[in-house]
């Protein structure tokens, strides 16, 4: 239950003792079979047996894939999680508009943002994760009672997807995780959406707009030049430029951009745009408009 790395040691102890551990409180991981446990190469003080865990299930050696990373670095305890954006409806009477995301890979999301035309509009809180398949509700305009019908906004959701049943707070979903945001309402028109990981890095998004032509805005047209400029790139044009035209700006903003934004339903039961398969291939195509699926896999796609 205890291991020491000492100096001018024998069976009764050591004289120097150089670290400690002891692993026999209830605060350190549970034992499982061919499975080792680590300290997380993030931590800085292995006295904290929550900096500990058993080391993750894609970290294997030997024929026997035991679990484990003897002679090399440890792999993260909980490493980002990978997310997608897969259904938006940012016409919703009042501004209680939503974004759904889907976790294409287990791991952390505390810390992740949420970012409307490049401005954030949502933070994941920290020691909140997640698995593959789940699904994220971010609910728009905390601030206005009209979006939950009750006294006081709802608890972020942060452990479990039904920790605020909907039978408590029937804005809810007790398919998905819900999380109340701060803004006050998605601009319907054009936009842009991005989530990025705790580092900063872009990791999905989606340009989307009301119209096949006509003049975007300057916030729109600035966000797509970041997001078309991530490696890779976070959007992808499917219409070339034509002459005259300059990339990802008014008609060739919205040509390339997934359509009927302002024409979904204007509250939570009308249709949304939303992802058709679960290929992200970060252009137009991915996205249809249809019948509202939040908090469940979308028409087309399975789980992974």
């Amino acid at each position: 239950d205890m291991a020491m790395l000492g100096c001018a040691c024998d069976a009764t102890g050591c004289t120097d003792t150089v670290d400690t551990v002891d692993w026999s409180t209830p605060d350190f991981p549970e034992e499982l079979d061919d499975v080792s446990v680590q300290l997380d190469p993030a931590a800085t003080d292995n006295d904290v047996l929550t900096n500990w865990c058993a080391t993750p299930a894609t970290e294997t050696y030997g024929a026997m894939g035991r679990r484990g990373t003897p002679g090399a670095p440890n792999a993260l305890c909980n490493p980002p999680a990978s997310v997608v954006i897969n259904e938006v409806n940012a016409n919703i009477t009042n501004s209680c508009d939503l974004i759904e995301l889907r976790v294409t890979n287990s791991g952390s999301m505390g810390g992740f943002e949420l970012f409307e035309r490049g401005s954030s509009i949502f933070t994941f809180p920290t020691g909140f994760n997640v698995v593959t398949n789940d699904i994220i509700v971010v609910h728009i305009d905390r601030g206005d009672s009209r979006c939950y019908g009750g006294a006081a906004a709802p608890a972020d959701e942060t452990m479990a997807v039904n920790e605020v049943p909907a039978s408590a707070e029937s804005a809810n979903y007790d398919t998905a995780f819900d999380l109340w945001s701060n803004d006050s309402g998605l601009t319907s028109t054009d936009n842009v959406f991005w989530v990025q990981d705790s580092a900063g890095t872009i990791i999905d998004g989606l340009c989307a707009s009301d119209d096949v032509t006509g003049t975007a805005a300057s916030g729109s047209e600035a966000a797509a030049a970041i997001l078309v400029g991530t490696t890779p790139p976070g959007w992808v044009q499917t219409t070339m430029v034509a002459s005259g035209e300059t990339a990802f700006v008014d008609d060739h903003f919205n040509r390339n951009a997934a359509q009927d934004l302002n024409a979904t339903g204007i509250d939570a039961t009308g249709e949304s745009i939303q992802r058709n398969t679960n290929v992200d291939n970060n252009d137009r195509n991915d996205w249809v408009q249809a019948a509202q699926s939040w908090g469940t896999l979308n028409a087309g796609q399975t789980a992974l």
